[in-house]
């Protein structure tokens, strides 16, 4: 748990761009496996879930939950690159636009 703060330390410069950086520049990975969060600083994801990528430590990967925007740490292994330019734009599109509905 501490490699993970520091590794969030360390990349609170990238978190702090991200508002900056079109969500189309950072990268994307498709998660191939239900992974259920074990600590407060973790996030739950479903398979298939789409999940923005800020930064990465020692096996783990720092993320945004498209779906919901909810951030946390997720292990690379459950995890495959989105390759696809065409998809991840598709994906952005698709966050905005989920947002944008669910903004109350």
């Amino acid at each position: 748990a501490l490699v993970r703060v520091l590794a969030v330390l360390h990349c609170w410069p990238c978190l702090l761009t991200h508002s900056l950086l079109s969500s189309a520049e950072l990268s994307q990975v498709e998660m191939t496996c239900a992974y259920l969060a074990k600590q407060a600083d973790e996030i739950s994801l479903q398979q298939a879930d789409v999940v923005l990528v800020l930064g990465g430590e020692d096996g783990w990967y720092w993320g945004e939950r498209l779906r919901d925007g909810k951030r946390g740490w997720f292990p690379q292994s459950c995890a495959r690159p989105i390759t696809s330019r065409a998809a991840v734009e598709c994906n952005v599109r698709r966050m905005e636009r989920l947002r944008i509905e669910t903004d109350v």
